[in-house]
């Protein structure tokens, strides 16, 4: 049974990956299908799970999705980008200041990872679980809250509005976590 799922939980993240791909290509929404593939991605974890332990499904699981979501991506964006360099070539230049891109990527590496460290640590002092148990959840939550703020941070024009959020949320948990050890 062990040698099977070790093989299902692999296959449920392509395939799952592949339909949410899928209907997010097509004009029209395909919701049954929809669901079906982020089932089958959350199923996924569970095989995971199942298959290597509950910290290391978790974690294979977690890092597996935007591995295979990005693999067949990485011939397109070659091609493109040489298609993009004889374009570049051609059109005026409009890159942003190497100073604002220095602090878009400042602000995505380093200060991303401090507040969302900062407000998983004080979100999972809430929680009624053992200290180590508090480690674990932080963790699975820090990796979390760094994502969806990178992804924020990335899509936003300006990065002022991510930096003053997530700064106040830090700040807020912070003092939180000052208040709690003292």
């Amino acid at each position: 049974m062990m040698h099977f799922i070790v093989w299902v939980a692999p296959l449920m993240t392509v395939m799952g990956l592949a339909l949410v791909y899928w209907t997010w290509r097509q004009r029209q929404r395909h919701w049954p299908v929809l669901w079906l593939g982020w089932g089958l991605l959350v199923l996924s974890v569970w095989a995971w799970m199942q298959s290597a332990g509950t910290e290391f499904g978790v974690v294979f699981a977690l890092f597996l999705v935007p591995l295979v979501a990005w693999l067949p991506l990485l011939p397109q964006w070659r091609g493109e980008r040489r298609n993009n360099y004889a374009r570049a070539n051609t059109a005026p230049n409009t890159a942003p200041a190497p100073w604002l891109i220095g602090v878009r990527v400042l602000a995505l590496l380093v200060f991303t990872a401090l507040c969302s460290t900062l407000v998983a640590v004080a979100l999972v002092q809430l929680l009624p679980v053992s200290h180590l148990a508090r480690l674990v959840w932080a963790l699975l939550f820090q990796v979390l809250f760094w994502g969806l703020l990178a992804i924020w941070l990335c899509a936003a024009e300006r990065v002022r509005k991510p930096i003053i959020w997530s700064s106040g949320f830090a700040m807020m948990a912070s003092v939180f976590l000052l208040f709690l050890a003292q």
